[in-house]
């Protein structure tokens, strides 16, 4: 989801989200929640650097958390390019944690059916230092 940088502060992201987060409520009743990828601002260019802070201050006045000490890697098409990533999560119930198997079934989920990625090593590298439980919290920068 993105809207262009001149029409940015206009209450169309929000609109955006907001209603997509409705129709996956609508569709999907038994659902946890609508999972995001969402870049780290962990980058050396100060102005990109600043984009992402305030990404992610969107997303979290939206009610969006992080699931915390997930390091997520997006796979990208050259092998040398994988992304750090907050996984993030839009509860629809009143949810603070889920089990290591329920990320670890999320995330090979995405990298299978969005990124058609059939490799093991990053879901491995993912899944094999997250604590049992994974609770899932406000993301302040």
């Amino acid at each position: 989801m993105a809207v262009i940088t001149n029409i940015q502060q206009c209450g169309i992201g929000r609109s955006l989200f907001e209603f997509t987060n409705g129709e996956v409520n609508q569709l999907i009743p038994e659902n946890i929640g609508m999972l995001l990828e969402v870049p780290m601002e962990n980058v050396f260019d100060s102005d990109e650097q600043l984009i992402r802070k305030k990404r992610i201050q969107f997303y979290s006045r939206l009610g969006v958390r992080v699931l915390k000490g997930v390091d997520y890697l997006l796979p990208l098409q050259r092998d040398k390019d994988k992304e750090e990533m907050y996984l993030m999560l839009k509860p629809s119930k009143n949810v603070t944690s889920m089990t290591k198997e329920s990320v670890a079934d999320f995330i090979h989920s995405v990298y299978a059916n969005v990124y058609d990625y059939k490799e093991t090593d990053l879901l491995t590298k993912t899944v094999t230092n997250l604590p049992e439980i994974v609770e899932i919290e406000e993301l302040r920068v």
